[in-house]
């Protein structure tokens, strides 16, 4: 089969396919520019390898929409939305469809806008907003739930600004910390004991692990497996390397 040279601004590939690899686009993209004489404008950020519309933003001018999207980190349909609006200068700039984002200031920090604190914070944009409406921005992204503030927790000394945030500093569940703080259990909490309570330790081939679960996670088991093994008086089989492989004897001629 004989392969038909591309040429798309001055440079001439051996085919299609060629074409299609160097420029980050698809085969199926190439066929359609050759088909619609545009292949001058495959490649460049054109939907469909229709000529864009240029579009200046913050005195920067892109070739196409889709250029400019990918450039500021934002949908096509945001700047193209920004076009009909006549916003594009906001374009970007965390404003949500185009309009100007109003500063939003958290413990001292101004942000541009509400999406700009929720990316900053790692919180969503709803939250910032339930935040203001709650007059609780102070509180935002510290680990609270729902804007409001959250419970001050103290764990072996160490104090957390709410359950969420000593959740994740201990690397559990936020409702295993909640039934500790109920239960009273807040130092057991993160220690491998279950809903909170303190753990029995268990010692299994010369170590003694401080629970069950604790045990579980250090052998690679589950606790059930762990559980029926003290059951029936067997721990040392617990885990890897527990029982050794029994070579059976070569046959005697």
């Amino acid at each position: 089969m004989k392969l038909s040279p591309v040429t798309i601004r001055g440079t001439t590939y051996p085919s299609q396919s060629a074409a299609a690899r160097a420029l980050g686009v698809t085969y199926q993209a190439v066929q359609r520019a050759i088909r619609r004489n545009t292949l001058d404008d495959c490649g460049l950020g054109r939907k469909r390898s229709r000529p864009g519309i240029s579009v200046t933003i913050r005195g920067v001018t892109y070739p196409s929409i889709v250029t400019a999207a990918r450039t500021l980190g934002v949908s096509p349909y945001a700047v193209s939305s920004a076009v009909r609006r006549n916003t594009l200068d906001n374009c970007g700039l965390g404003s949500r469809r185009g309009k100007p984002g109003k500063p939003v200031t958290i413990r001292g920090t101004t942000y541009p806008s509400q999406a700009t604190a929720a990316r900053a914070l790692g919180v969503s944009h709803r939250s910032v907003g339930r935040a203001i409406r709650r007059n609780t921005l102070d509180n935002c992204g510290l680990g609270s739930r729902r804007g409001r503030p959250g419970k001050l927790v103290t764990i072996r000394g160490t104090t957390y600004p709410s359950l969420v945030a000593a959740a994740r500093a201990l690397n559990i569940n936020y409702y295993a910390v909640y039934s500790a703080f109920r239960n009273g259990t807040l130092d057991d909490c993160g220690l491998g004991s279950r809903r909170g309570r303190p753990g029995k330790p268990v010692t299994i081939r010369g170590t003694t692990y401080p629970s069950l679960t604790a045990a579980a996670r250090a052998l690679g088991v589950m606790p059930s497996t762990i559980h029926r093994a003290q059951a029936k008086g067997t721990p040392e089989t617990c885990g890897p390397q527990a029982r050794p492989r029994v070579t059976p004897a070569p046959n005697s001629v």
